[in-house]
């Protein structure tokens, strides 16, 4: 089984350019990740406020479908305006818009 005493005595034999290295090597490998790590956590709270969003939206679709008496084809959720289309409608604006194929 390794003891601190072990490892000491391994540390102990190590010639002071190789410390140096360990040393060196760990601090670069630290900053390196911390470096990293910042931006990951950023992104990951990004895209979990857009779904958050997405699913406010699905669900306000879905909410006003299921209300009584909305007989209208349009509603503003989000801040963009939904509209129901039947598949032709969809259909044809996937021909006429470019942009949403």
């Amino acid at each position: 089984m390794t003891t601190i005493e072990d490892i000491r005595d391994w540390f102990g034999e190590l010639s002071l350019a190789t410390k140096c290295l360990l040393l060196v090597g760990g601090a670069t490998a630290l900053v390196i990740t911390i470096a990293l790590s910042l931006p990951l956590l950023r992104m990951n709270g990004l895209v979990g406020a857009g779904e958050i969003e997405l699913a406010r939206t699905a669900y306000a679709v879905w909410a006003h479908d299921h209300e009584p008496g909305s007989s209208s084809d349009e509603f503003k959720a989000s801040g963009a305006t939904i509209r129901s289309m039947t598949r032709n409608q969809i259909d044809a604006e996937l021909r006429e818009n470019r942009f949403l194929a």
